[in-house]
């Protein structure tokens, strides 16, 4: 692999099993290369189909590079942060690399979860990406949940140290699921259940009290019919925690009320086993354990469908 690498910056499942069997003690190609991927000296994906990279330095400053140029990153915000791979190629790409190498690029930023497809043209040959980077900002005026209060439960997570990464890697997978059939921006998304009768806001902003690493992320889910509203909202949270997988400084408020009155999550949970009624929000008003019951309601069962 070693020798292969100084020669070649990626090579095809084909050349790699060939040399597995080369070198007579591997038996287990797919193993041995799921193994590469991990310990980061190569990176596979079903996203790049049969291609592995070798060069992971390579494939980076091509993205990098393409996004880092003001002429490009001017283009795809005029196009609220839509592109195609033959816009890629006419604007950069085109000059320094074949249609195998851009292709395999587009599948490493899908793979990194940089962007997604989001629909194709009339030919249906020629998807249409989306990158969250470039997209434009939330405004209140572009939500699609109403002021309803009885009908609307939200989840704040309050990170101690908050990275805008995760909140783009969440719409990217949203995106994968819903296609077009969302709203997407740069600092939130909105999306609704199958049946159409609950709709989701998710949100996220920076700064909060002059403490510049802090940030928050908020998931409002409304609707008439309870149990779509829980699934919708469960979908949500398993997706946003499986992103924050191990971090730590990460709190988490419910609101049963449409974000009137937020309780931390880990003094309700005290307070339910200890069979209390009552439990305090942060504004110290004095709320009803019971209330907050549909959020423990199917826990973990409820994720997002992931159709690249």
């Amino acid at each position: 692999i070693e020798q292969t690498h100084r020669k070649e910056r990626f090579i095809s499942m084909s050349e790699f099993t060939a040399l597995c069997e080369a070198d007579g003690q591997i038996s287990e190609s797919g193993l041995f290369l799921e193994y590469l991927h991990n310990t980061g000296v190569v990176f596979h994906t079903s996203l790049l189909a049969d291609r592995i990279i070798l060069d992971q330095v390579w494939a980076i400053d091509a993205i990098y590079t393409l996004f880092q140029r003001d002429s490009i990153s001017i283009d795809i915000r005029e196009s609220d942060g839509q592109f195609t791979i033959s816009q890629l190629n006419r604007w950069h790409w085109g000059r320094r690399y074949s249609e195998a190498e851009q292709k395999l690029f587009l599948g490493f930023m899908k793979a990194c979860e940089m962007c997604f497809a989001l629909k194709a043209t009339s030919d249906d040959s020629a998807p249409i990406y989306f990158v969250p980077e470039f997209a434009p900002a939330w405004r209140e005026n572009d939500s699609n949940l109403s002021d309803d209060p009885e009908h609307t439960l939200v989840v704040r997570y309050d990170h101690r140290i908050f990275h805008e990464t995760i909140a783009r890697k969440f719409i990217v997978r949203v995106g994968r699921s819903y296609g077009k059939n969302a709203n997407y921006f740069r600092d939130a998304v909105e999306f609704q259940s199958e049946d159409r009768t609950a709709r989701a806001r998710v949100n996220w902003h920076k700064h909060i009290a002059e403490d510049r690493l802090r940030g928050v992320i908020e998931v409002a889910v409304q609707g008439n019919r309870a149990q779509s509203r829980v699934e919708l909202l469960q979908a949500a949270r398993q997706e946003l925690q499986d992103l924050f997988h191990r971090q730590l400084n990460v709190k988490e408020f419910l609101s049963a009320d449409g974000g009137l009155h937020f309780v931390e999550r880990s003094m309700l949970e005290m307070q339910r086993e200890d069979g209390n009624r009552t439990v305090r929000a942060t504004d110290n008003t004095k709320c009803a354990v019971s209330e907050f019951d549909i959020f423990f309601q199917e826990e973990g069962r409820h994720k997002m469908d992931d159709s690249e």
